[in-house]
């Protein structure tokens, strides 16, 4: 997946890109075993849930380690305004409508996420 009209460093837009292809990725093999709610599938199977909730710690302890401080600042940011549209978590008695508002959110949100952001 490229990131268009991506703003930022060419290494943190490269590090989202990067990053972004193992999750699609993901989501792809959700889809190819028919998974009733794709982004429910995605965040689970990304470790981005605790025992199957996900809130803005368990995203966040997802992607600690796996993108730079800088970033995961910005992303943690990002999901805590996404997951306050569904009342700060979504679990695995949410409606997939709540997975996926979550899910477009943060996606919409990667175009700016590297503004500002440099590796540390």
């Amino acid at each position: 997946m490229i990131i268009e009209h991506a703003h930022g460093s060419p290494e943190c837009i490269e590090e989202l890109t990067r990053e972004m292809n193992v999750v699609w990725a993901t989501w792809d093999a959700c889809a190819a075993e028919g998974h009733p709610c794709l982004p429910q599938c995605t965040f689970e199977r990304e470790g981005a849930t605790d025992g199957g909730t996900m809130t803005v710690g368990s995203f966040s302890a997802a992607i600690r380690g796996r993108l730079s401080a800088g970033l995961c600042d910005v992303l943690d940011a990002n999901m805590a305004n996404c997951l306050s549209m569904v009342g700060g978590a979504v679990g695995a008695d949410s409606p997939c409508e709540n997975w996926e508002a979550v899910g477009q959110c943060i996606v919409e949100s990667l175009s700016t996420a590297c503004d500002g952001v440099y590796r540390r």
